[in-house]
């Protein structure tokens, strides 16, 4: 048989004109002339069609395969070329398939079987990673944009997040509109690039957040230390104190004195004096809660992510699969394949860091923020108030799947779980934020120093449950949320009154003291608390509230015991403990959030203050061992 070359024409076609050369095998391959033309040389080569589309195939490979290690961009008419060569090479290579096993004629089975696949998904992958890193680098550049333009306003009323939130959205949504509007093969590690460079601008928006809002911890003030003889202390600075102006609902003016020359005791320090005062605030509830508002919007937006992604890759992954030969098959298997990116490196490495921030994503302590296992809520923070909302990404993880979206789930769904675990943290830790700055913050003068100044009925609790409502209701901040929303805030700021009425009664400062009688007065506080909270069954459920309450129960009963049974309670507690050798300390403040724990021995402590009386008690408990083992 002799050996064909292709005529200098199509050769010399320039490159930019691949298409139509791909249309016109296209058109010759399907064209019904060609069969007949071929039936002439049938009767001395059975396999002449095959061996004549054998020929068509080299022909268009020595034009094609050159063109596609220059290809530098994948516009419109590149695309089109492609997808045209992806439809004639089946064609060509189907017949050929066919008539190479059953061909007796040595030099043309030879021929059959020598043709190889263009390859064209392999070809184009250095293509494709170079056009999603560009997609990259253009969410970088636009974000840091954005955000610094943000002001962080809501865009209405029935759209509490920021315009930021709103366009970051649609800029995700239509890259991946571009990115299978290809309308090629996508291998799975193509995919997974893209899918990290969403992760990677969802975790700089989260990042922004959190430098901007720092720690919490800055709002709280110290603990004011131990005072002793505290009712002798109260008292006479209550006198002096009397006819102050402003109390016992407002702080007197700084620098306040009475007629003798005694000034107002201050136990914390004002806002007004603390080195972040104006940072903090410019950081107003309504900027707060436009934040979170946003986090929760971008973690609505994973859902539709993952359905569209594993929509177009069923739809994709039906149309490669119609096509087993050529570079169809080839791309069946890159589908298949679960291999990482070769062109996917630095991608991980440039995902921003959040872990400088550990202080604003822990936990809380009273709530599930951040686990990544509850659902339910908002903002999909934690199970109780606003259980079975509005988000659906947000209920603890994306839709489960099953069959070939199970795949698709398999390859991308983990990028879009860590997204969506950052993004759920994000949201608790601004809400954390936003409850501090209302208890420690805005109500620090009440909360820290007037709330049960002197004496529990000097200054009850009533008042500032009606700031907590102000703040709920207020509608140019938490106001603008809805209902699910504004309980998971209501959660973060009862957790915070709580932790501040705990701080009253154990680390108050020098001007509070209690006696027995006053926890009748102090239980109706808290039943005001959790009635406001409650909202006659519209707000958070009992259940909840009573868990956020547990310290302050257990300490009411503690206090409503008189102070001998206490002490005596206290010795019998660390007797026992220095007889069972236990290395921490009954009562010595080790669970607590406000106490120090030093970490040493307890059995060391004690040896060291009591003294001979260590090792007598010590002595006394092995002989009664020893006389209970031998009786």
């Amino acid at each position: 048989v002799p050996s064909f070359k292709p005529p200098g024409i199509l050769v010399s076609l320039h490159m930019a004109h691949l298409g139509v050369l791909a249309w016109l095998l296209l058109c010759l391959a399907k064209r019904r002339c060609f069969a007949c033309c071929c039936r002439g040389f049938s009767s001395q080569l059975l396999e002449a069609a095959p061996f004549a589309l054998a020929v068509l195939h080299g022909a268009a490979g020595a034009c094609l395969l050159p063109w596609l290690g220059s290809i530098s961009t994948l516009d419109d008419h590149t695309c089109s070329a492609l997808r045209a060569a992806m439809d004639l090479e089946p064609l060509l290579l189907g017949p050929i398939r066919a008539a190479a096993g059953s061909c007796h004629h040595t030099e043309v089975r030879g021929t059959l079987e020598s043709v190889q696949s263009w390859d064209i998904p392999t070809q184009l992958q250095p293509v494709l990673a170079a056009w999603v890193e560009k997609q990259i680098s253009g969410f970088t550049v636009w974000v840091g944009r954005q955000l610094q333009q943000e002001d962080w306003r809501p865009l209405g009323a029935k759209q509490p997040h920021s315009n930021s939130a709103r366009e970051l959205r649609r800029i995700v949504m239509e890259s991946l509109e571009a990115l299978f509007g290809l309308g090629l093969p996508l291998p799975a590690a193509i995919v997974s690039m893209h899918m990290e460079g969403i992760d990677n601008i969802m975790q700089r928006y989260l990042k922004f957040i959190l430098d901007k809002l720092s720690s919490w911890s800055v709002m709280v003030p110290a603990v004011p230390p131990l005072t002793r003889y505290k009712r002798e202390v109260a008292i006479k600075q209550e006198e002096a104190e009397s006819g102050m102006p402003g109390l016992p609902e407002s702080l007197p003016p700084a620098g306040t004195m009475n007629t003798k020359g005694v000034p107002f005791m201050e136990s914390v320090k004002r806002i007004e004096q603390e080195a972040c005062y104006e940072r903090v605030e410019g950081l107003t509830c309504q900027v707060l809660v436009v934040m979170a508002a946003s986090l929760a919007y971008l973690l609505d937006t994973l859902q539709p992510i993952a359905d569209a992604v594993a929509h177009k890759w069923e739809t994709e992954h039906r149309r490669v699969t119609t096509n087993s030969e050529g570079s169809y098959g080839l791309a069946y298997a890159a589908y298949s394949s679960n291999t990482s990116s070769p062109f996917a490196q630095g991608n991980n490495s440039s995902n921003p860091s959040v872990s400088n921030h550990s202080d604003l994503l822990r936990a809380n302590g009273t709530g599930s923020y951040g686990n990544g296992t509850s659902g339910g809520g908002f903002f999909g923070t934690q199970q109780g108030p606003g259980a079975g909302s509005q988000g659906s990404a947000a209920a603890g993880g994306l839709n489960r799947r099953t069959g070939l979206a199970s795949r698709c789930e398999e390859l991308f769904g983990s990028m879009l779980e860590a997204a969506a675990q950052s993004l759920r943290s994000g949201v608790a830790a601004v809400l954390k934020w936003l409850a501090v700055r209302v208890i420690w913050w805005e109500q620090r003068a009440g909360w820290c120093e007037l709330l049960y100044r002197h004496r529990v009925t000097a200054c009850r609790l009533d008042w500032l449950l009606q700031g907590l409502g102000g703040v709920l209701g207020d509608y140019k901040s938490i106001g603008i949320l809805g209902d699910e929303a504004r309980l998971e805030v209501a959660a973060a700021l009862l957790r915070e009154a709580s932790l501040a009425i705990e701080r009253a009664l154990v680390d108050g400062g020098p001007c509070r003291w209690y006696v027995a009688a006053d926890v009748a007065h102090l239980s109706e506080d808290i039943e005001g608390l959790k009635r406001l909270f409650f909202a006659d069954g519209d707000g958070l459920a009992l259940q909840d509230i009573n868990a956020s309450l547990a310290g302050i129960s257990a300490l009411l009963k503690v206090m409503s015991q008189p102070t001998a049974s206490l002490i005596d309670a206290h010795k019998a507690a660390r007797k026992t403990a220095l007889l069972s050798g236990e290395t921490a300390a009954v009562g010595s403040g080790s669970n607590s959030p406000y106490a120090g724990n030093t970490g040493s021995s307890m059995s060391q402590q004690q040896q060291q203050q009591l003294g001979p009386l260590a090792a007598k008690l010590k002595a006394a408990s092995t002989a009664a061992a020893a006389a209970g083992a031998t009786g």
